[in-house]
């Protein structure tokens, strides 16, 4: 279907359509519905998808990842977040609302306010893979906190163990310990997982240079700059071999 998408996103509408009329809650046809709005053209559509699909499944990772860059594509965060904010005053306990303006906050580089929001969430779900997930992520990045970040992240892991970026999340935070060889580890688990990321790719370079494994390091790097030419990061940790 996804190649029907891109040679004729009016076809594949129609026929994603017809199987949505049939199965309105199914959260992998919810999915490729929304892809082909946006092929479409169609942004409103492919948003009241999306709500409905984390509504639906408010652990759907994906769901929330496309529904937040569709806010920035339409330049549409802070709307967003307001009207995310009024679903929570009507519904304190509405998980879902609580992490997307946790997700629109991340984007918007409020980072403080993003972490007291995610951990507002793991309040009210302690087992939240995508609360879990981001905010280990944020604590690795930071170089703070990283033991509450293993711990999160292995949360995560335990919530969706065949997911690539809950994967890469864990890895981030081994590297940031200075634990490469469990680092490598589950990055490797993420690229074979999801070969097409030059995030994932970038992040097995890494871990790979700190084991000292300059052939496989250079080996993922130049993978990561097959798929993304111009990441930055990638071409200098390369040029540094």
């Amino acid at each position: 279907m996804l190649d029907l998408v891109q040679r004729n996103p009016v076809e594949a509408r129609t026929r994603v359509e017809a199987q949505l009329a049939s199965q309105p809650d199914r959260p992998e046809l919810l999915t490729l519905a929304a892809q082909v709005y946006v092929a479409n053209r169609d942004l409103a559509r492919a948003e009241q998808t999306l709500r409905h699909l984390i509504d639906v499944d408010p652990a759907n990772m994906r769901g929330y990842s496309m529904l937040g860059e569709l806010y920035i594509r339409q330049q549409r965060l802070d709307a967003a977040k307001v009207e995310f904010e009024r679903r929570i005053s009507r519904n304190p306990a509405d998980v879902s609302a609580h992490l997307m303006v946790a997700m629109i906050l991340e984007a918007q580089k409020d980072i403080t306010a993003a972490k007291e929001r995610y951990e507002s969430v793991l309040t009210m779900n302690p087992r939240s893979v995508i609360a879990s997930n981001n905010l280990a992520y944020i604590y690795a990045e930071e170089g703070d906190n990283l033991d509450r970040a293993l711990t999160l992240a292995q949360t995560a892991v335990g919530g969706a163990p065949d997911n690539a970026a809950v994967r890469d999340t864990l890895g981030w935070v081994y590297y940031k310990q200075n634990l490469p060889d469990l680092a490598a580890r589950a990055f490797e688990q993420s690229v074979a997982s999801d070969p097409d990321n030059a995030m994932f790719h970038y992040h097995l370079g890494l871990a790979y240079v700190k084991t000292g494994d300059r052939n496989r390091a250079r080996q993922s790097l130049e993978a990561a700059l097959k798929l993304r030419p111009d990441h930055a990061e990638a071409q200098a940790a390369l040029k540094s071999l």
